[in-house]
C-alpha cells in the first residue's frame, strides 16, 4: 500500500473555530495587560506558548506542501505550534508519539515498575521554573524509592 492510499486519511483542522482558541484569542491581550498593570508579568515562556498556540493550524501563519512521490496527490499542511502547553492538537500527537515509542522501544526491553509522587503546589510551580532543582528532585525521588520486589 503506497503512502497516499493509506487508511489513515489527514484531516484538516479548524483551531480557529474551537472555543479554546476562541477564547484565548479574544482575551489574550487584556489578561496580559492587567497582569502587567498589577506588576505580575507572565513569564516569556507562557507568553510564547499562547502565541504559539494562537497561529497553530493557521495557514496564514505558515504552512507546508505534502506530495505523495507515487500518485503525485498534494496536501497542504498548515504548520503547528509543537507546543507543549495547552494545545490540544499538538499535546495529543506528542502524547501519541510518545506512546508509540514507549510501547514499541523501550518497554518490551526493560523490567518495568511504576509509582507516582505528587508535590505541593508551589514546589511544582518551583519545580516548573528551575530546570535544576526538578533534576535534583526526581533524581532524589528516585534514589529514595522503595526497592522492587
Amino acid at each position: 500500500m503506497h503512502g497516499c492510499q493509506s487508511l489513515v486519511a489527514y484531516e484538516q483542522r479548524n483551531p480557529a473555530t474551537t472555543q479554546l482558541y476562541k477564547v484565548i484569542s479574544e482575551n489574550l491581550n487584556s489578561f496580559l495587560a492587567e497582569r502587567t498593570e498589577e506588576g505580575r508579568n507572565l513569564p516569556k515562556f507562557i507568553v510564547r506558548e499562547f502565541e504559539s498556540y494562537l497561529r497553530c493550524g493557521i495557514y496564514t501563519h505558515g504552512f507546508g506542501r505534502a506530495q505523495c512521490g507515487y500518485f503525485q496527490h498534494e496536501k497542504i499542511v498548515a504548520y503547528s505550534c509543537k507546543g507543549r502547553g495547552f494545545c490540544p492538537s499538538c499535546g495529543a500527537r506528542r502524547m501519541a508519539e510518545a506512546a508509540i515509542h514507549l510501547v514499541d522501544e523501550l518497554l518490551p526491553l526493560v523490567p518495568l515498575r511504576q509509582f507516582v509522587i505528587t508535590f505541593p503546589v508551589q514546589l511544582r510551580l518551583w519545580m516548573a521554573r528551575s530546570k535544576s532543582l526538578c533534576a535534583k528532585v526526581s533524581a532524589t525521588s528516585v534514589d529514595n524509592a522503595p526497592p522492587s520486589d
